[in-house]
């Protein structure tokens, strides 16, 4: 009886570790390739990185040149600084205008295109040709 007990503990043991290895491997398989996803993306980002910093470095000689240059010439660097500071403020006001402008026409645009569809007739005849209506008359009525 021991060791038919023994022998039936033994196999209970190797299915459920079975079972546990077999519920394991789509973990550890998406796992790993979400982690290659993941080794991609960072791959990229550093490559993005690096050309940033590089942009970054060129701008920030180029504006060391100009300040000397500028320095050498008498211009005040605080003049300019501040003109640009203006210029980026007004740019800044415009971007927030159009962005208001855009937000407007996305949610005005969807109703006047249905208004505009339901004057032609709900949809039908979306090509149909308004020129040979009789004088007077500006189109279907709903």
């Amino acid at each position: 009886m021991d060791a038919t007990l023994g022998n039936f503990l033994g196999i209970a043991l190797v299915v459920l570790v079975a079972i546990g290895i077999g519920m394991l491997m789509p973990v550890l398989a998406q796992a790993k390739r979400t982690l290659s996803v993941a080794e991609r993306r960072f791959d990229r980002i550093g490559a993005q990185v690096e050309e940033v910093l590089d942009d970054t470095r060129r701008v920030v000689r180029r504006v060391d040149r100009i300040t000397e240059d500028l320095e050498d010439s008498g211009v005040p660097a605080a003049r300019l600084v501040e003109s640009m500071a203006g210029l980026a403020n007004t740019l800044e006001a415009v971007r927030d205008r159009v962005g208001t402008v855009a937000a407007i026409a996305s949610t005005v645009g969807p109703v006047v295109v249905s208004a505009y569809r339901a004057w032609r007739g709900n949809g039908q005849d979306e090509h149909a040709d308004f020129d040979d209506l009789p004088p007077g008359d500006d189109g279907p009525r709903n």
